[in-house]
């Protein structure tokens, strides 16, 4: 690849941008506020980091230096995973109930805890975690 000499910002077609916003320790510190305040949204983020380094970032560059660490927006996971133990016992239960009629499941009530949005915004609180590790009981 060639340069145009004697050009301030010239680099190669294949570099990327020359000036990318944010160096190497802020981008590291936008990850420290992020997992320090997990259930802070990226706007909140990038308000905290702006007051810390005197420096305004966007919050659509904090989702973009967060997706590089690794840390992505999710809905906390509100139940626990079934054991094999819990498994094996709703299998018992199913196989014990599959012959019931119509009239004995008149007798039970449903409740369905299922969640459907028409709208974009669910209005969810998201915290940001780490790529490929569970959920934990914040401590």
């Amino acid at each position: 690849m060639e340069t145009i000499p004697n050009q301030p910002n010239s680099c190669p077609k294949t570099c990327s941008r020359s000036s990318k916003g944010t160096t190497p320790a802020e981008d590291r510190y936008i990850a420290v506020v992020a997992k320090r305040n997990r259930r802070s949204t990226s706007t909140r983020v990038a308000s905290m980091v702006a007051a810390a380094i005197g420096k305004t970032i966007s919050a659509t560059t904090v989702r973009r230096r967060l997706h590089m660490n690794g840390l992505y927006a999710r809905v906390p996971r509100v139940c626990v995973p079934l054991s094999v133990q819990s498994r094996r016992a709703r299998l018992k239960w199913c196989r014990q109930h599959v012959n019931w009629t119509v009239s004995d499941w008149d007798n039970v009530t449903f409740t369905d805890e299922s969640r459907f949005s028409l709208q974009p915004d669910d209005k969810r609180v998201r915290v940001w975690r780490e790529q490929g590790t569970r959920n934990r009981p914040e401590q």
